[in-house]
């Protein structure tokens, strides 16, 4: 440590120097890496490669100067200071270097991650999807049973007047009917989406099943990402039209307008008294339908409750922001990648620590111990040219630490004038 701050002190770390331009120049080889992977003109190409040179240039010299003069400060808010513009540009070297580095590693993987997943989402998604879909079965199983009760009570009330009292056709027997009607009308309904959905299904696992070929292909990646958008598209129409949402919504708007059906469309008999049991039956008709709705809207408010499964559009992403999107997965490529640009950092935080652990005294006494013949020898050079030219002391002192290598330093009095 001694002669390495002794070298420092003397401006001789051309090791050091040769070992930043090493990294320098590797940081900017994985950096056109990175800008280039999806570079096809040759415009393109030439554009990252001044790119990548201007990057690995600005991180030599910013490491450079970092090196040669952050160690030096004495004062406190100068180190500190000093600290935080080295961070601020450790930051611009992540944006400016080290996410091309790390796609350059591992980008293309990046994009295989980011298909693969998208293509397992897509399988999820699907199977949410039909199941939510085949669950409108149930509500077709009950309405098949409620049409069947409703038609026997026609039937019981043309042959016995269930309701009424008075066997035969009348206001009862059609509001009867129909309720009966409407029901099959839904289980019609849902008979339809059901068949549409099987349709639907199939043809959207052929899709994927394509998806699928297509990420395992020899393709382009670009290729690949374009044909997966576009099946991908035409998926999430076939899965928007399997939503039973605005069905369930139908069947819920139809419950809720039945009772009010039996008013608008039954005719009451001119007998008074036959009307007001006619009026009173449908009261009754009425209770059973509103218990009947409530029934089947608990059903379907349930199904409404469940979030439908949604496929969000595939998006493309170029190595770079895939390598970005899903890091947690490249962690130590990344931990690579960002070491390879703030590598010196380490350099720095050496140099000053050993620098304020030493006093001004211990310093030069480490400067003394570390001479060589040659600088004693410069050293008299020196004292002889001045005692022939005739320099002043306080001259003739700098002339000397020059000499020997070192810059002229102020005395901690002349620092607190």
């Amino acid at each position: 440590m001694d002669r390495l701050l002794a070298a420092y002190r003397k401006g001789d770390l051309k090791i050091v120097r040769k070992i930043l331009f090493v990294l320098a120049a590797a940081s900017a080889l994985f950096t056109y890496g990175g800008a280039s992977l999806d570079a096809l003109t040759f415009v393109e190409k030439a554009r990252s490669t001044v790119f990548a040179i201007a990057s690995g240039c600005a991180i030599y010299l910013i490491w450079d100067f970092a090196i040669n003069i952050v160690p030096e400060l004495l004062e406190p808010w100068k180190k500190a200071l000093s600290l935080v513009v080295i961070l601020c540009w450790c930051v611009i070297f992540f944006f400016l270097s080290s996410s091309f580095n790390a796609a350059w590693l591992k980008g293309r993987d990046a994009q295989e991650l980011h298909q693969s997943r998208y293509v397992e989402g897509m399988g999820d998604v699907l199977d949410a999807t039909f199941k939510r879909a085949l669950s409108v079965e149930s509500v077709r199983s009950d309405l098949r049973l409620e049409t069947a009760r409703y038609k026997t009570a026609a039937e019981q009330e043309f042959k016995t007047g269930l309701y009424s009292g008075e066997p035969g056709p009348g206001a009862v027997h059609n509001a009867l009917g129909i309720i009966r009607g409407r029901l099959i009308n839904l289980e019609d309904e849902i008979a339809d989406f059901v068949e549409r959905s099987d349709t639907l299904n199939e043809q959207a696992r052929y899709r994927l099943e394509r998806v699928r070929k297509i990420v395992t292909s020899n393709k382009p990646t670009a290729k690949r990402m374009r044909d997966i958008e576009t099946e991908s598209d035409a998926l999430r129409a076939d899965l928007a039209r399997m939503d039973s949402g605005n069905l369930t919504a139908s069947i819920a708007r139809t419950l809720e307008s039945l009772p009010g059906e039996v008013d608008l469309q039954t005719v009451y008999s001119n007998n008074r008294q036959m009307a007001k049991r006619q009026r009173q039956a449908l009261d009754k008709v009425r209770t059973d339908i509103e218990r009947t709705s409530s029934k089947l809207r608990a059903f379907i408010d349930a199904s409404n409750a469940q979030n439908a499964p949604r496929l969000p559009a595939f998006e493309k992403m170029t190595a770079v922001q895939a390598v970005k999107h899903h890091w947690e997965s490249f962690i130590p490529f990344w931990a690579g990648s960002i070491a390879l640009d703030i590598a010196p950092l380490g350099v720095v935080i050496f140099l000053m620590i050993g620098m304020s652990a030493r006093s001004r005294e211990e310093l030069a006494w480490n400067d003394i111990m570390q001479l060589t013949l040659e600088d004693v020898a410069r050293s008299k050079m020196g004292n002889e040219a001045q005692r022939l030219i005739g320099i002043d002391s306080e001259s003739a002192n700098s002339i000397n630490r020059k000499l020997l290598g070192r810059e002229a330093r102020k005395t901690d009095e002349e620092e607190g004038v």
